[in-house]
């Protein structure tokens, strides 16, 4: 899988005031740092880092002032509302260290199941991986061409890339086949044709009085 290369530029404006201007220049405040190595800020064009994440390249060549690094987008911000790029961390690796990442996982093999009317629930989307960044898959499969209704699937039963460890815990639901028929909500019981009204306030007090 080719690295996606992405184009940084140094930052010296600092601060929330020129974060917000970068912001509606199209820019994504960023920051690139690697073990043993003092923090870098710059930007990155919008554009290019959605680019970068839709290619699903979990490595990346970012380039800034004429040097290449090697990262991994350690941390994405985005804006609660608008969903927009606030701030990018990347983090720089050294080839021959292992690194703790997540890639997504990916379901294949749909058309060949069986067709049984069960509805697929996708419960995880990403796991958490140990590796070396060469080694960094762009996706998992979740192969679901052999469940049936009923079945599910856990993270140990996936089928990881030869010197791919996963972090998260194996136990956890991946996905599961589910029974249309158990998601339907039961009906609401008939209520009695006749119901005792509640007697009214002093209802009882004014009967004696006629009396």
């Amino acid at each position: 899988m080719a690295d996606f290369v992405l184009q940084g530029q140094l930052r010296s404006d600092l601060g929330k005031n020129a974060s917000r201007r970068l912001r509606r220049d199209k820019k994504v405040p960023a920051v690139v740092y690697g073990r043993g190595k003092d923090g870098v800020t710059l930007t990155v064009e919008e554009t290019d880092l959605l680019k970068a994440l839709k290619s699903h390249s979990s490595l990346l060549d970012l380039t800034v002032d004429g040097e290449a690094r090697k990262v991994i987008v350690k941390e994405l911000t985005t804006h609660p509302v608008k969903g927009t790029f606030q701030h990018v961390d990347f983090y720089e690796v050294a080839m021959d260290r292992v690194v703790e990442t997540t890639t997504t996982l990916y379901i294949v093999g749909e058309e060949e199941r069986e067709q049984d009317g069960g509805i697929m629930n996708l419960v995880l989307r990403q796991l958490d991986i140990s590796c070396l960044p060469g080694n960094i898959p762009e996706y998992v499969q979740i192969d679901v061409s052999g469940l049936v209704i009923g079945d599910t699937l856990h993270v140990s039963d996936l089928n990881l890339p030869e010197g791919v460890e996963v972090l998260t815990d194996a136990a956890e639901v991946v996905l599961s086949i589910t029974d249309p028929a158990l998601l339907e909500e039961p009906e609401e019981e008939e209520e009695a044709d006749e119901m005792e009204e509640p007697a009214l306030v002093g209802e009882d007090e004014e009967e004696e009085e006629e009396e």
